[in-house]
């Protein structure tokens, strides 16, 4: 399977949205985006327990150093926190294989886990609104590994043979591991210019699943953990360098300066030469030169703190941080005594040219007169296509009565067989979305799949992976299956809408499990909806031939629709 390189894979998210400036009010919509579709995407829509956490985000945010909102799903896979923290509006939300709990059952859907492909591809999803006006975003990629070691370099290796890649990811990763306390850590994509996503892989030993938490996402309560506190002040510092910028609009603002002082130099020299303009233009640059000199000095200090934060939030900066630290600070300090000269020049000549009588107007600056500007974030159109994809899902018969060890085993054989039968598609079982069904689990296949093709794969792939796997063991899988499909909106993850609700039904119904009572040498039946059955077996395409169904009327709670039934 995808996971046997790094076993329990999960993903932790951190952002940063600024709570004043410019973009404030387009960073919260941008988090405000996330969390409604953790809420319709990925069901969230719980409280977290414990917390007293309202599951809206609040409109004003008055209590810095709190958390201000939680939302989890149903069994708590997925938790998602909004704090406020030192004028930061932070949302961190996970993608986690829960800590064992010896009091929850065996879950069919642990059988088939999903992993960081998965995440990364909702990751995508859920952030498709944009992240732009945020002053960073961090993705935390974590695991486990098998056995204890302390080959960091080998550990680098697995996770870059699971780990989707990213557009800036830095080439050689893999063999600069850092050691952050007690686990290997690894700067995948430290963040572009553009302030994209920063990517990092964090590996503990086996059995440091709480430690592990305590470090990137909670130690049991809603506070910040040191990893996320570190990088939150880390997104401070490399706003400031973005806003910053490659210097070439502190470069143009001194060149112009330079060229207007030059001008006006040579025109008091020249009786006829009109410089009014030119002076009142010089006295705007001035203005801008009196602010953005503050606004360097301002940044070097909060450049400064952010340092101090971070050091205090864990032991060591993270290599790329503690380069940027050195070569940002004294590039600050430079960039304020050359803006100050441009200053000086500009303000001896105004004294010149207030003497000649050349300021009689008024010159009056621009409102927003500082060149260090934060990037205007893009509008992002979410696409209102609307994609076909084909589901499934399935459950075992009596998979509940068998005891413990036995449902563990059933689940090892379901992930094989889940795995096969996917493969047999030519669909990497990454590329599926896949979600816990009661006792059994439903699978939701990426759009562009040859439905007339896949389906009787599908179909047969079951019955004859399912015959196999119980020809080589004492305790029979018999198996229902139900299979349906519809539209899905580009940016869905496909946990939620008619699509799954009608799988849901199908699985549930009473036909498809009388089908199995009434027969108990019968492995496995199948439901398929109807529109999926006129699409392929009522146009006859090769593979399932009508006579192998029976037309069935499904009745459950609100759902009335046809159905047909196949007997493997």
């Amino acid at each position: 399977m995808q996971n046997r390189f790094l076993p329990e894979q999960e993903l932790v998210a951190h952002l940063y949205a600024p709570l004043d400036g410019p973009h404030a009010d387009t960073a919260y919509q941008q988090i405000s985006a996330i969390w409604k579709r953790c809420r319709s995407e990925l069901n969230m829509t719980l409280s977290i327990p414990g917390t007293d956490l309202p599951t809206d985000l609040p409109e004003k945010f008055t209590r810095e150093g709190s958390a201000l909102a939680g939302l989890q799903d149903r069994v708590a896979d997925y938790q998602a926190i909004v704090r406020h923290e030192h004028e930061v509006l932070n949302l961190s939300l996970v993608f986690a294989t829960p800590v064992a709990d010896h009091d929850r059952k065996p879950r069919i859907g642990a059988a088939a886990p999903l992993g960081w492909r998965e995440y990364a591809r909702w990751w995508r999803q859920l952030t498709a609104n944009g992240l732009d006006a945020l002053l960073g975003s961090v993705v935390i990629f974590q695991a486990k590994r098998p056995e204890e070691s302390t080959d960091y370099v080998s550990w680098g290796a697995d996770a870059g043979a699971v780990l989707p890649p990213g557009p800036t990811d830095e080439p050689g990763w893999r063999q600069r591991p850092t050691n952050a306390g007690e686990f290997a850590l690894w700067e995948v994509a430290p963040a572009d210019d553009d302030g994209g996503d920063r990517r990092l892989v964090v590996l503990a030993e086996p059995g440091r699943d709480r430690q592990l938490s305590d470090f990137t996402w909670s130690s049991g309560d809603v506070r910040l953990p040191p990893l996320a506190r570190y990088l939150m002040h880390a997104a401070k510092l490399r706003f400031h360098s973005r806003v910053r910028g490659d210097g070439s609009a502190l470069t143009d603002l001194r060149r112009r300066v330079e060229t207007r002082v030059g001008r006006l130099t040579d025109g008091l020299s020249r009786p006829d030469a009109d410089l009014r303009d030119e002076a009142a233009d010089l006295v705007r640059d001035e203005a801008i030169l009196r602010a953005t000199q503050a606004e360097l000095r301002n940044m070097r200090r909060s450049v400064e703190i952010a340092e101090d934060n971070m050091r205090n939030a864990i032991d060591d900066l993270l290599p790329s941080d503690a380069r940027l630290v050195r070569w940002l600070k004294p590039q600050l300090g430079d960039d304020i005594e050359f803006v100050n000269i441009a200053r000086e020049q500009a303000e001896g000549l105004r004294g010149l040219i207030r003497d000649a009588g050349l300021l009689d107007r008024r010159a009056e600056p621009p409102a927003d007169y500082s060149v260090l500007t934060p990037p205007e974030p893009t509008t992002h159109q979410l696409s209102d296509r609307v994609e076909q994809r084909m589901g499934f899902g399935i459950d075992v018969v009596g998979y509940s009565t068998r005891p413990t060890p036995r449902q563990v085993e059933i689940q090892r054989r379901i992930a094989t067989l889940v795995e096969q039968v996917v493969s047999d598609l030519g669909v990497p079982l990454g590329a599926t979305d896949r979600q816990d069904a009661g006792d059994g689990m439903m699978v939701v296949l990426p759009a562009g799949i040859e439905v007339p093709t896949a389906l009787p794969r599908l179909l047969l792939g079951w019955r004859s992976r399912l015959a196999a796997d119980n020809d080589q063991h004492e305790d029979r899988l018999r198996m229902r299956l139900a299979v349906s499909m519809g539209g899905f909106s580009r940016a869905a993850i496909g946990y939620a809408g008619g699509t799954i609700i009608e799988i849901g039904r199908l699985l549930d119904s009473d036909e498809l499990r009388s089908a199995l009572a009434e027969d108990e040498s019968l492995e496995l039946a199948a439901l398929l909806s109807d529109p999926l059955y006129q699409q392929v077996v009522g146009e006859r395409f090769d593979g399932l031939q009508p006579e192998e169904f029976e037309h069935a009327e499904i009745q459950k709670k609100q759902y009335r629709r046809a159905a047909w039934l196949w007997r493997g």
